[in-house]
């Protein structure tokens, strides 16, 4: 996904071969319809411009209904894809770059929220090729006493010191994505024989005052006929803290889990960007601030 301005392909474009973008395409709104039809216009004229375009493929409608269906709404099909039918084609892409604006999703009668849905299936569609998956989500949704549900179904495997993250007041809700989300993926992507590797999410304001949460994940393909366990572990994503950015610059938040140990963050960090390890202090963080 890529707006009008391209920033993030422009960005990678040394490093990308090729990419697709999704607009949105209303169909039941004329003037969002309208506006959509303005924007994927915009984003094709930038790519014109930038020499991007031999490379650019744009499809239209929700990017959920694209992962499901494997089609968008003109019924073109998923360009790096192969398979005869769309509905079980498998994707051959290295980067995903999703941005949930409108949060995790949304409840539906009888079944659980498409956005859901269409991560569970990604991994299916996936199978045999390893990825990076960059996930951008909006804190307004609809899920929260969901997320706690499962944070709570999740106790008896996790232990009670994590009580923590089930007990954080309505504002903090960030803190309970920080570990749901990854958990979520986790189960899922190990389910379909990926190792999984999560960096610490960050936590930020965007368009308009958004409380954004993003995640950046790496899964490899291990060609395994059950179920694969990560190398990184639960409790090292439970440990993970959560990052802060603020007009440009990336700092621990001041609110932590109260046995947040940089030094286990160091070292389930080995590796890791150097603009991520930069953010942990080097003086041990007290438990005062570390849970404020």
């Amino acid at each position: 996904m890529t707006g009008p301005e391209m920033l993030d392909v422009l960005t990678w474009r040394d490093d990308l071969s090729s990419w697709t973008s999704v607009e949105r395409a209303p169909a039941n709104n004329k003037e969002e319809r309208r506006k959509a039809d303005r924007v994927a216009e915009e984003i094709l004229q930038t790519a014109f411009e930038n020499n991007l375009d031999a490379d650019l493929e744009l499809l239209r409608g929700e990017v959920e209904d694209i992962i499901l269906e494997g089609i968008d709404i003109t019924g073109a099909p998923v360009p790096r894809s192969k398979g005869k039918r769309a509905l079980d084609s498998n994707f051959l892409y290295d980067l995903y770059h999703l941005d949930f604006v409108g949060g995790l999703g949304y409840q539906r009668r009888g079944r659980k929220p498409k956005r859901l849905e269409a991560l569970e299936k990604l991994f299916q569609r996936q199978s045999g090729q390893g990825f990076i998956l960059i996930l951008t989500i909006n804190v307004r949704d609809t899920l929260r006493e969901h997320v706690i549900s499962y944070l709570h179904n999740l106790r008896s495997e996790l232990g009670n010191e994590w009580d923590w993250y089930i007990e954080r007041k309505e504002g903090e809700y960030e803190h309970q994505l920080k570990i749901a989300v990854p958990l979520f993926l986790k189960h899922h992507a190990e389910a379909a024989h990926f190792d999984c590797t999560f960096l610490p999410p960050i936590g930020y304001e965007g368009h308009e005052g958004a409380h954004l949460v993003h995640f950046v994940c790496l899964f490899r393909a291990m060609g395994t006929v059950f179920p694969t366990r990560s190398v990184q572990t639960r409790a090292d994503v439970l440990a993970l803290p959560l990052i802060k950015c603020a007009e440009g610059t990336l700092r621990l938040s001041s609110l932590q889990h109260p046995k947040f140990s940089l030094e286990r963050c160091r070292e389930i960090l080995v590796g890791c960007c150097e603009e991520i390890r930069a953010v942990l202090p080097n003086e041990t963080m007290q438990p005062s601030s570390a849970c404020d």
